[in-house]
């Protein structure tokens, strides 16, 4: 595959993941009128373009890794990954589900915030290792096609400075 055929594929693999979330909330929920459906979605959006950004910046190579399960790949880890998709796409379901019949109180608006902001946080834990770490696909593999090696310390260096080294 091309390097641009796999960037468009990589692009429309995001777009599509928020898209569906939007519609899974919305049509769960019977409503667009939901700020923490659309709170939801613009963070998980935000996370997906920094990680667009972050991986065609730091990683390049990344976005062909990431698109999929590879040979070399474990076969348990089609199956885990499929079942996190179906499990985050439950969740949202739910939610909305909730939103519409009112199973559950509603979070007082602080503690939504709150929450908005420890997501936020953690998503950028999570970009940092992105960044920093050139191997870290969606599912355990050694990428012998890429060179990989074995990291040492933590993701300490986005300058594309790594202290890694190979036992």
């Amino acid at each position: 595959m091309t390097k641009n055929k796999t960037l468009i594929r990589y692009f429309i693999n995001g777009f599509i993941g928020i898209l569906g979330t939007a519609l899974v909330l919305f049509l769960s929920a019977g409503r667009i009128d939901w700020w923490q459906a659309w709170a939801c979605i613009c963070v998980a959006a935000g996370l997906i373009i920094a990680m667009d950004i972050i991986i065609l910046w730091y990683n390049p190579g990344l976005a062909a890794e990431r698109l999929g399960v590879k040979k070399g790949s474990k076969p348990w880890d089609a199956a885990i990954l499929s079942i996190l998709n179906l499990s985050g796409l439950a969740r949202y379901m739910i939610a909305g589900l909730d939103r519409r019949f009112g199973w559950t109180y509603e979070f007082p608006f602080p503690a939504s915030i709150i929450g908005l902001v420890f997501c936020v946080l953690g998503y950028s834990f999570f970009l940092w290792a992105v960044g920093a770490n050139t191997f870290f696909s969606q599912v355990v593999r050694i990428q012998v096609d890429r060179g990989h090696v074995v990291a040492t310390d933590g993701p300490t260096d986005l300058s594309g400075t790594r202290h890694i080294s190979v036992p």
